[in-house]
């Protein structure tokens, strides 16, 4: 399955150009949503909703949840064949990159792993900075936005990778 946020919704990014030949379900495109006003953090919400639906109510048997992939696709810089030979499981989730000052253009996982991780992400966007903006702890130092979905994945107990 396949969730694509890319960055810049305006671009000829496509997700099937990318992705040839495979056979994958893209279960949720920010490209395609109507209302263009949303942040990245609120497309990762509703993808993570989404994917939850997905395994509550279209998933036959529970089992498929620890061996459903899930690429969430963030930036069309990304590279589809460093996930491709990845293990997965339920308590795993791999990023592309763990620099906290790069920003990571996929994440990978099973299906429950990259769900725990989206549900949340609205909340996410208030972790770094307060309302004056000034940057909070742990995020002091120079770190990209998104890092704090790998922060995040740490803390709610996954196992975290960089897809290499």
């Amino acid at each position: 399955m396949i969730v694509v946020i890319a960055s810049e919704p305006n671009s000829d990014f496509s997700v099937e150009d990318t992705i040839l030949n495979r056979s994958y379900c893209i279960a949720y495109n920010s490209h395609l949503t109507v209302d263009s006003d949303l942040t990245i953090y609120q497309h990762l919400t509703l993808a993570g909703i989404r994917l939850q639906e997905i395994l509550l109510f279209e998933t036959e048997h529970m089992l498929d949840a620890a061996t459903t992939p899930v690429l969430v696709i963030l930036d069309n810089s990304f590279e589809f064949d460093k996930f491709t030979n990845k293990q997965i499981s339920t308590d795993t989730i791999f990023f592309d990159s763990l620099q906290d000052n790069i920003k990571p253009t996929a994440i990978y996982g099973s299906i429950v792993s990259v769900t725990k991780v989206l549900r949340s992400a609205n909340k996410l966007q208030f972790l770094l900075k307060d309302n004056n903006a000034v940057v909070k702890f742990p995020f002091l130092g120079p770190c990209h936005e998104l890092f704090q979905l790998l922060w995040y994945s740490v803390k709610i107990g996954l196992k975290v990778y960089e897809a290499k």
